[in-house]
């Protein structure tokens, strides 16, 4: 039997990226639309209220959009909204079992091991409705670790407590540099000390 020929093999390895790259861009719209149903649904629950007879009515009578949501709290949410939408596109996000498997877990359940460093502040955790995900540069994969300086900036920005307002800062272009690095990329690059750097100065300019 000859072997399969070398056209077929690339033909169905471009197939396969083709696939994974597809269903990678739907993770992403799925996620952005989740987001926006999340706001709809506390949008609606401030507005109107249902009844014990199953009737929806108005929370406090026919006042206007603009008195029941201020102006100021709409631009507000609008751009929180686009600044986690542009986190979602800037980042690859792995699943919390994806993540402790990163870190060379071996448990049957290796969801707890990316858990327990995230409650500590050393990871980045990003939760999407009822899960939580983590941007895969803050892993090392081949050495089964953080990477170096990751962990530091994570707890001193408080991760925790912030997770999007840090993801933004992650990928966004520093101020501090003279050239469009951002946190992201210094991390990526094993730049530890201007990571450092970076992280106390915005911490001290709080």
């Amino acid at each position: 039997m000859s072997p399969p020929s070398t056209q077929h093999t690339n033909s169905a390895s471009d197939l396969d990226a083709g696939i994974v790259a597809a269903l990678g861009g739907m993770s992403r719209e799925i996620t952005d639309l989740r987001i926006a149903v999340e706001s709809l649904e506390q949008l609606l629950f401030r507005l109107v209220e249902v009844d014990a007879d199953g009737g929806v009515h108005t929370r406090r009578g026919p006042e206007s959009l603009a008195k029941l949501v201020p102006l100021h709290e709409v631009e507000a949410q609008r751009i929180e909204e686009d600044a986690r939408a542009d986190v979602l596109r800037s980042l690859e996000l792995l699943s919390s079992a994806d993540a402790g498997r990163a870190l060379g877990s071996t448990q049957s359940d290796p969801r707890r091991v990316a858990s327990a460093w995230r409650a500590r502040g050393a990871l980045l955790g990003l939760p999407l409705g009822r899960s939580v995900h983590f941007p895969a540069f803050q892993f090392d994969v081949a050495s089964h670790r953080i990477r170096p300086g990751v962990a530091d900036a994570n707890k001193l920005l408080n991760a925790r407590a912030d997770p999007w307002g840090v993801a933004s800062w992650w990928i966004s272009p520093s101020g501090w540099l003279d050239d469009d690095r951002s946190p992201l990329d210094l991390a990526v690059a094993g730049d530890v000390n201007t990571l450092r750097e970076l992280a106390t100065a915005v911490v001290g300019a709080a």
